[in-house]
């Protein structure tokens, strides 16, 4: 008897090869397999990379475009300060030009 149970060697030899192959195979398979699962993953792993960075642009964005409304406010006071200092002005030399008007007269 051998390996197999079989009489003939012969016969035995190439169902031992024949199993080693089915056993290479299905190895190659699971490396194969796992090969593919790690892929996926460092995949994947990108992905969220590239979401976590899309994100920060957004909050740099967003944060950026803050900054700039809060400076269009301040030179929206500030402008508005300037007109009413010029409209002030205005009005003292126009009083002044009519009182000295109507001492003239």
């Amino acid at each position: 008897m051998t390996l197999f149970g079989c009489k003939n060697e012969r016969m035995d030899a190439l169902l031992s090869q024949l199993f080693e192959e089915e056993e290479e195979e299905e190895e190659e398979e699971e490396e194969e397999e796992e090969e593919e699962e790690e892929e996926e993953e460092e995949e994947e792993e990108e992905e969220e990379e590239e979401e976590e960075e899309e994100e920060e642009e957004e909050e740099e964005e967003e944060e950026e475009e803050e900054e700039e409304e809060e400076e269009r406010a301040v030179v929206g006071i500030w402008s508005s300060i300037a007109w009413l200092v010029g409209m002030t002005i205005l009005i003292s030399i126009l009083s002044q030009y009519i009182v000295a008007t109507i001492e003239v007269t």
